[in-house]
């Protein structure tokens, strides 16, 4: 498992304080160190894990020098870390971010670079800069390559929400031209880029009749979220449902199955879409609300999310829980809840200690039957019992640094 933070607790100033980044395994319900990622002496832009081919991929620089790392953990069976570092000349300017992108057969990471910043501002031209995982080789892309997006949600309570573009998710418009809907990609986006890149939703048609709006021009201003895409699956929020005397509400989802080439409709709870990860076989999310649908509302009415007097909020790895959500304007309710994305079969449960919801809760690993979660300091893990429901939990660790965890897989050293 990684403890530990991204942008924005680690990439701000350079004179700023950065905060460690750890890599732990469990042994004898203790935490043990396995590598130190970051002892705090590094921009560590990015932490991101990728369940579909096993990877998790970390973005670092350090201080004052235009080197870029990627540090990569591969977990598939045994644990294998390695590095890709870039070196860059003075006068370019790489972004704080990466993404991943799946384009005729191969995996890259792509992020935003510019050649020479000592040009005014109207004359610089960005593309992305990638790099194969495969080969290690290196090339260049425009704009057109967002559409390639691999996504596998939003990387669960670090909150990276709205902070430094770090949010692995596509926003789109919809326009109509000679009748047939065009789906642009507004976010990503390369910077001064007039050119504007193009979703292809399979399955357009099926998807229309299940949700009409899709197919209708966007009001201006207004994009749709996809908080996943990649070649597995894709999700489109559609419609809420909203107690507003209590502001709890549902979200209704289309979920495309490419092993099925098909969509599936059903419904998670809350009403935020920065909530939900793609796990292997499972959609995973926790019960969440935001600005005014929730967030304001809740925060007036009840004060800090449930379960405030369990957290410890002086945490070595960055900022905060209760401060993030602030930040974020999201409020979780301790509910956590997964979908089986070849059964259908969807399973929610209350995140609890002594009785009483706890809302810095997670869901962080499935594998086969078993399901990994946090809930505040302590990690569980629990049977999913005939895909109906979450069996008794064992607690596996309870230790402070546990708070920061939101990555965690299973591998063999």
């Amino acid at each position: 498992m990684i403890a530990g933070q991204g942008c924005p607790a680690n990439c701000s100033y350079d004179f700023d304080q950065h905060y460690p980044v750890h890599l732990f395994k469990i042994k004898d319900r203790q935490l043990e160190k396995v590598y130190d990622i970051s002892f705090g002496d590094l921009d560590v832009f990015k932490i991101a894990q990728y369940n579909t081919f096993k990877k998790v991929i970390i973005y670092e620089s350090e201080f004052f020098v235009k080197k870029k790392s990627f540090l990569i953990i591969d977990f598939n069976n045994q644990i294998r870390i390695d590095t890709i570092v870039r070196k860059f000349r003075d006068e370019t300017f790489s972004d704080f971010t990466y993404y991943l992108v799946y384009y005729k057969g191969y995996y890259y990471v792509i992020f935003r670079h510019c050649d020479d910043t000592n040009k005014d501002w109207d004359s610089r031209k960005y593309y992305y800069y990638a790099i194969n995982l495969s080969t290690q080789t290196d090339t260049i892309f425009d704009n057109s390559i967002i559409q390639y997006l691999h996504s596998e949600g939003v990387q669960g309570m670090s909150f990276i929400e709205s902070a430094d573009d770090q949010e692995e998710i596509l926003e789109i418009r919809t326009r109509v031209v000679n009748g047939n809907p065009i789906h642009l990609i507004l976010y990503p986006r390369l910077g001064g880029s007039s050119d504007t890149a193009i979703l292809n939703i399979p399955r357009l048609k099926e998807l229309t009749s299940l949700f009409k709006y899709i197919a209708m021009p966007s009001e201006e201003g207004y994009t749709r979220v996809i908080p996943i895409h990649n070649r597995s699956i894709i999700c489109v929020p559609a419609s809420m449902n909203i107690d507003k005397s209590k502001f709890l509400g549902t979200t209704k989802m289309h979920v495309y199955k490419e092993q099925y080439d098909r969509w599936d409709s059903t419904r998670f709870r809350g009403m935020y879409d920065y909530s939900l990860r793609h796990i292997n076989d499972w959609i995973v999310g926790y019960e969440a609300y935001s600005y005014s649908l929730g967030y304001y509302q809740k925060m007036e009415r009840y004060g800090a999310p449930s379960g405030a007097k369990f957290r410890k909020n002086d945490t070595i790895y960055g900022i905060p829980f209760d401060e993030r959500i602030k930040q974020n304007k999201a409020y979780p309710e301790g509910r956590l809840f997964i979908y089986n994305i070849h059964t259908g079969k969807y399973i929610e449960w209350e995140a609890k200690e002594s009785g009483i919801r706890q809302a810095d809760s997670e869901v962080l690993y499935i594998e086969g039957e078993e399901v990994y979660y946090r809930i505040n300091d302590k990690i569980y893990k629990s049977k999913i019992i005939n895909g109906e429901k979450i069996g008794t939990p064992e607690l596996l660790v309870q230790d402070r640094r546990i708070t920061e965890v939101h990555w965690l897989f299973l591998a063999e050293e």
